[in-house]
């Protein structure tokens, strides 16, 4: 009997602690929308980010759930983008941002690229991936930052070299010209790599955090 008590003392510290910042979370949320004294939708919640509150709703869209922020552009636009993390979901990557991340990224020229076997392997995650960001950097209607995106390949293979897609790496990274490399990798990370931006997942999954916390920086929440 005393060797389970052993075992079991830690682990009913580790369920009180989990119970304690699941209510902090709950409050400081409820707390947030009682605040605000906005109509809250359903399923709706206000984050405070970087800069300022965001409503954020989640909607489920042919069995993929999303998280829907509302956002003001800089021209006064009232944009919402459907995204595939909550905020919440990805702050721990989103609080370990590289320093001065922007002018790393925001340049006259974005080239979003990818080895082209990734897309397979990944099961078309990685192409999601990159559009969770760059439709933010564009020149389309939900475009903020109205730049020219440029989704390209790291290198031709056999199977791509009629797709009129041009090759841009790590390499092509100018004053103008921004690179922002899709890859998988060891661990889940948003870094920078002699001016090049790298969005880093474990899996497919993952690779699409690190893309959304992309996209939720360049939004200002994070």
């Amino acid at each position: 009997m005393k060797r389970y008590k052993r075992w079991l003392v830690p682990v009913f510290v580790f369920v009180v602690v989990l119970l304690v910042f699941s209510l902090i979370a709950l409050f400081r949320y409820e707390g947030l929308n009682k605040k605000s004294g906005l109509d809250i939708p359903p399923d709706s919640f206000l984050y405070l980010g970087k800069g300022g509150d965001y409503l954020v709703q989640r909607v489920v869209r042919d069995t993929v759930t999303f998280y829907d922020i509302h956002v003001r552009s800089p021209d006064g636009r009232n944009i919402i983008y459907p995204m595939r993390n909550s905020p919440v979901a990805v702050e721990d990557l989103g609080f370990h941002l590289p320093e001065k991340l922007s002018q790393y990224v925001v340049k006259e020229i974005v080239f979003v690229t990818q080895h082209p076997s990734l897309i397979e392997e990944s099961k078309s995650y990685s192409l999601i991936a990159g559009l969770e960001f760059s439709r933010i950097l564009g020149t389309g209607d939900t475009g903020v930052y109205q730049l020219n995106v440029e989704h390209t390949f790291t290198e031709m293979i056999p199977s791509v070299e009629n797709s009129g897609i041009s090759v841009r790496t790590c390499e092509d990274v100018s004053s103008q010209e921004a690179v922002v490399l899709l890859r998988k990798g060891s661990s889940t990370s948003l870094s920078v790599e002699g001016g090049c931006v790298i969005v880093q997942g474990k899996n497919d999954q993952e690779l699409i955090r690190a893309a959304d916390v992309l996209g939720y920086y360049l939004l200002g929440v994070f």
